[in-house]
C-alpha cells in the first residue's frame, strides 16, 4: 500500500525534495509506489522534463582551476519527450522539475502545488507527473498501447495493466475523475482503469492516489496526488488531461569536476523555495546501489541559487571565496553538515551532507572546492 514514507521518497529526489532524491516508483502489484525521498527539498529528482538545457560552465565560483570546457554536463540527458497536463486545479502551479538517472531509465518529474516548497521540503497538497524512459521501470512489465507486454525484463506481473481483460471483463474508465464502480479491484488493492484509451492501474491509500499507465512501449507515466481530497477524483482528472506537448527544460547549472570513484549524479533539477526563489539542486548517489562503495560519499546534495550565507557557522575560505561550515543534529539524530560559499553577485553554493555519522570537515570542504557552476538557475517556468 502507499505510505507516507513512499510518497516522501517520491518527492525527494529531492524532490521540493526534503533533502535528497531517491527513486520514483518502488513497486507495484498491490501498490504503486513513488520513490524519491528528501529529494524534494529532493526531492527531489524531480520532474518530467524532456529537454535538459546545459548552462555554460564558467569560472564564476573560483573554487578550483576549471578545465575551461564550457560544455561539460553533469550527466543529464540530451533530450526526451515532454508530457504535461492540460488541466490543473485552480491556483496550482509548477514548483519543481527534475531529471534523475538510475541504473535503468531516466526519469523526468514535474510537481505542481499551491505554493513553493519549503526549505526543509515539507510537503504541501501536490500533484506529481513522472515519465520513466526506455521502458525499464520497477513497474515492468506494463503493456504496450496495443495491450501486449513490451519485452518485460522481469517476471513481475501487474494485474490490470500486465494483461488485457478478455472481452466482457472489467474496463473501467476514469475520465473526468469518475471513480470506478465497486467490484473492479484486481485483488491486489489496485483498480483497473483506462487513461486516454490505455490500460492503467490506480491505487488510493489515505491521502495519496497513484495512477500508472504506458502511453508508448518505451514510456511509463505515473501521476501521484497528495492531500487533494479523500478520493482519486483530482488525480484521475489530471491524468486524463496529460498529453505530449512542447519540451520542458530542466536547468543544469552545477558541475562536479571530479566525482569520487563509485559515485555519479543521481538527479539534477530546479525548484522554488520560500527563502531564495529558484534553486538548482544536484544529488549524488553510489553508481551501484547494491554494492558497498569503495570510498565514502563526501556530500549528498548541492544547491545553487541566490541568497546570503546562513547565520552562524565557522568562517573559512574555499577557493579564495568566503565560506562557512555548519553542523546541526536533526531530530532523527542525523547530522546535517553544510559548507556554504559566497559566490558573489548575491549567489551562494550549499554543499550538504546527511549522515548518522559525520564525515571529517576537511572532506566536505575539499569536495566543495571541486564544484563549478554556470548561469544562475533558470526557472522561468515558475510563477512569480
Amino acid at each position: 500500500m502507499i505510505t507516507e514514507d513512499s510518497i516522501r521518497e517520491t518527492l525527494e529526489h529531492g524532490a521540493s525534495q526534503a533533502p535528497d532524491p531517491d527513486r520514483v516508483l518502488a513497486g507495484l502489484p498491490a501498490r504503486i509506489r513513488t520513490a524519491r525521498r528528501r529529494r524534494m527539498a529532493t526531492a527531489s529528482a524531480g520532474t518530467v522534463a524532456a529537454l535538459v538545457t546545459l548552462s555554460a560552465v564558467v569560472n564564476a565560483t573560483g573554487l578550483s582551476p576549471l578545465d575551461q570546457d564550457r560544455n561539460v554536463a553533469t550527466g543529464g540527458p540530451g533530450a526526451g519527450n515532454a508530457y504535461g497536463p492540460t488541466w490543473l486545479p485552480s491556483g496550482m502551479y509548477e514548483v519543481v522539475r527534475t531529471v534523475s538517472f538510475t541504473s535503468g531509465p531516466q526519469r523526468y518529474e514535474r510537481i505542481w502545488s499551491f505554493g513553493p516548497m519549503t526549505k526543509v521540503g515539507r510537503l504541501r497538497p501536490l500533484i506529481s507527473l513522472t515519465v520513466a524512459e526506455d521502458g525499464e521501470s520497477p513497474l515492468d512489465p506494463l503493456p504496450s498501447p496495443d495491450g501486449r507486454n513490451a519485452a518485460p525484463r522481469t517476471p513481475r506481473h501487474i494485474p490490470g495493466i500486465d494483461k488485457v481483460e478478455p472481452s466482457g471483463g472489467p474496463d473501467v474508465h476514469a475520465s473526468d475523475g469518475t471513480s470506478p464502480p465497486p467490484g473492479t479491484d484486481t485483488g491486489t488493492g489496485t483498480e483497473q482503469v483506462t487513461i486516454n484509451g490505455h490500460p492503467a492501474v490506480r491505487e488510493r491509500s489515505s491521502n495519496i492516489c497513484a495512477i500508472a499507465w504506458r502511453p508508448t512501449p518505451t514510456q511509463l507515466l505515473t501521476v501521484v496526488s497528495q492531500d487533494m481530497g479523500n478520493d482519486c477524483t483530482v488525480a484521475s482528472r489530471f491524468a486524463q488531461s496529460v498529453a505530449k506537448g512542447s519540451s520542458a527544460p530542466v536547468n543544469d547549472a552545477i558541475k562536479v569536476n571530479r566525482m569520487p570513484e563509485g559515485y555519479r549524479v543521481w538527479s539534477t533539477g530546479a525548484l522554488r523555495t520560500n527563502s531564495s526563489g529558484c534553486v538548482a539542486r544536484l544529488s549524488i548517489r553510489p553508481a551501484d546501489p547494491t554494492a558497498d562503495p569503495q570510498l565514502p560519499l563526501p556530500a549528498d546534495q548541492i544547491e545553487y541559487g541566490h541568497g546570503p550565507l546562513p547565520e552562524g557557522g565557522e568562517p573559512l575560505t574555499v577557493g579564495g571565496r568566503p565560506a562557512r561550515y555548519y553542523e546541526r543534529l536533526e531530530l532523527d539524530e542525523t547530522l546535517f553538515q553544510v559548507v556554504a560559499i559566497d559566490l558573489g553577485d548575491g549567489r551562494r553554493l550549499l554543499v550538504n551532507k546527511y549522515a548518522r555519522e559525520p564525515v571529517p570537515r576537511t572532506v566536505l570542504v575539499e569536495f566543495a572546492g571541486q564544484i563549478s557552476v554556470g548561469e544562475p538557475p533558470n526557472c522561468n517556468w515558475l510563477r512569480d
